[in-house]
């Protein structure tokens, strides 16, 4: 495996949930490929898709939250080169036109319960015309397109279609022997994307109008770790609230792309590491976060930035470090012990919270591992051995997912917005 492989399928410009973001997607490739009028909208959807969601905030949107509303706004907005970021460009009368779709329920949705995981399938039908789109695996991995029942693309035909394979990556010390192999312009990808989730982060800090931000002010951003928990923070509400910006996401997620990029740039910036030196350990963030979500499942119960986004960046702060491999995994270990099983109750605002706490104990886990402290035995789902504790984490997840997702969906859907 390269890292140059992982960077170009995993890591992303997205902008606003990239669960609606998905649908959007879907919706508007095949909108592109439809050729006429869009009539109806239909998008089936993975339980975790429509639950992560259903009332998350949209960019661009003047009419309302959630993954019918994306739909509705990838329709009417026209998009020669869909991408995570399309939903940006929506205008004022993108919305108008969404909005009378909406309204003459032109635009229907369906939650698959049997199907978990990415996926989403949008039919789109003019007057003569039928066009669908089916996204599965990545947020912006195309499984398949028709036009009035043809196939005219299938991933199937494509070597690549795969998905990021990670056989014979045995753990963290492949992955740190992996990222120490980029070249330049990995390098300079891996530092653009880092600064710019930075620059989000930074600009809306001195934003007077939110208050959130004005509250980081008052109570300062004098250390490290509360600038790394303040400006996660903000980078999250900044993209859950729907304003228009674009964040690098990891794995399929902003808030994991924020999680496993702006604790270890920060450090990076403090501890006056190098280009070079920061790259990697931004690399290994990305790359183990991706390791870690590849046995627990891309999206599932759990919250990703707790479960796998957390602890790579615990990595790639104790590298910077200059830690051993063995205080790597006790960085990775202690922080698991601290946040793995947090579930995920759906997209929302509030996101912006956990994002800053598992930021900022990345942060505080790498410092521990350090200095010689961390958890160093079995305690309940942790194990001593990295490995294992992912392997058990797994299992737990296994066992759990439907269970969990069904009765939050039920809550979620019981609730009126």
């Amino acid at each position: 495996m390269l890292a140059k492989d992982y960077l170009k399928r995993e890591v992303k410009e997205s902008a606003g949930c990239t669960e609606p973001g998905c649908v959007a997607f879907a919706v508007s490739t095949a909108k592109k490929h439809l050729g006429s009028e869009v009539e109806n909208v239909y998008v089936e959807m993975s339980k975790n898709i429509y639950k992560n969601g259903i009332f998350v905030p949209i960019p661009g949107s003047q009419i309302g939250k959630g993954n019918i509303v994306a739909a509705a706004l990838a329709a009417c907005t026209d998009c020669e080169n869909p991408d995570l970021t399309l939903l940006n460009r929506c205008s004022n009368e993108d919305n108008l036109k969404a909005r009378k779709f909406l309204d003459e329920g032109r635009v229907q949705g369906k939650c698959l319960e049997d199907v978990n995981g990415v996926y989403v399938k949008a039919v789109l039908k003019s007057k003569d015309h039928e066009a669908c789109c089916i996204v599965k695996n990545g947020h912006s991995d195309i499984e398949k397109i028709t036009v009035d029942g043809k196939i005219i693309f299938s991933a199937e035909c494509r070597e690549s279609s795969g998905g990021v394979n990670f056989h014979g990556v045995n753990g963290l010390e492949d992955i740190v022997k992996i990222s120490e192999k980029i070249d330049e312009q990995d390098m300079e990808f891996i530092l653009y994307g880092a600064k710019m989730n930075y620059s989000v982060a930074q600009r809306y800090y001195s934003d007077s109008k939110m208050k959130l931000c004005s509250f980081f002010r008052k109570t300062g951003i004098d250390d490290v770790g509360s600038k790394i928990r303040a400006f996660a923070t903000i980078a999250s509400y900044v993209r859950m609230s729907g304003i228009n910006e674009k964040i690098m996401s990891s794995g399929g997620s902003g808030n994991q792309g924020i999680t496993v990029t702006l604790p270890v740039y920060i450090y990076a910036l403090q501890a006056k590491a190098d280009d070079r030196k920061t790259a990697v350990a931004l690399c290994i963030s990305h790359i183990f976060s991706g390791y870690v979500k590849s046995k627990i499942g891309k999206i599932n119960a759990g919250c990703g930035a707790f479960g796998a986004a957390g602890p790579a960046s615990a990595a790639g702060i104790s590298y910077l470090m200059d830690c051993s491999m063995e205080q790597m995994k006790q960085a990775v270990i202690t922080n698991l012990s601290n946040e793995a099983g947090v579930i995920c109750d759906g997209a929302k605002e509030s996101c912006a919270f956990r994002i800053g706490n598992a930021a900022y104990d990345a942060y505080f886990s790498a410092l521990m591992a350090a200095g010689g402290v961390g958890v160093c035995s079995n305690q309940g789902v942790i194990n001593t051995c990295l490995n294992s504790t992912i392997e058990d984490m797994k299992y737990l997840s296994d066992c759990t997912r439907d269970c969990i997702d069904d009765s939050l969906i039920e809550i979620l859907e019981k609730r009126s917005f």
